[in-house]
């Protein structure tokens, strides 16, 4: 089953802090899988054990598990890429192109905003 993990912390003193938890928890996650990606952007740590679960650009940083089905043309983009450039030009309205069963987390350092969503019946869920 796919896993989303990661951190976040609005407290810049704290980032070093994240950046090791992160680190230490993604280490973990390559000695039991080859295919783990994980990106840390200032207070902002994501992973998932997936290498194309996860995207960032330009302070947005996304990561997406499960099956989802993503509303738009076809691309040869990951999923995380894809929901990154729906996110851009969507915004939040961009939740309503997703279908399947997924688990996602969407973090904008630069607006200092958070958004974590599951599917609509819950087949993956969050922790927080």
């Amino acid at each position: 089953m796919d896993k989303l993990w990661g951190w976040l912390d609005s407290s810049a003193a704290h980032a070093q802090h994240s950046s090791d938890l992160l680190t230490a928890m993604c280490e973990t996650a390559h000695a039991r899988s080859a295919t783990t990606a994980s990106l840390i952007h200032g207070a902002c740590a994501l992973a998932a054990d997936n290498q194309h679960s996860v995207a960032e650009e330009g302070g947005l940083c996304v990561a997406l598990i499960g099956q989802a089905r993503l509303e738009g043309p076809l691309s040869t983009a990951s999923p995380a890429q894809q929901l990154l450039a729906m996110w851009r030009q969507h915004g939040r309205d961009a939740l309503q192109k997703i279908s399947g069963s997924f688990a996602l987390a969407v973090v904008d350092t630069h607006a200092n905003t958070a958004l974590l969503a599951i599917d609509r019946i819950g087949v993956h869920s969050l922790a927080f």
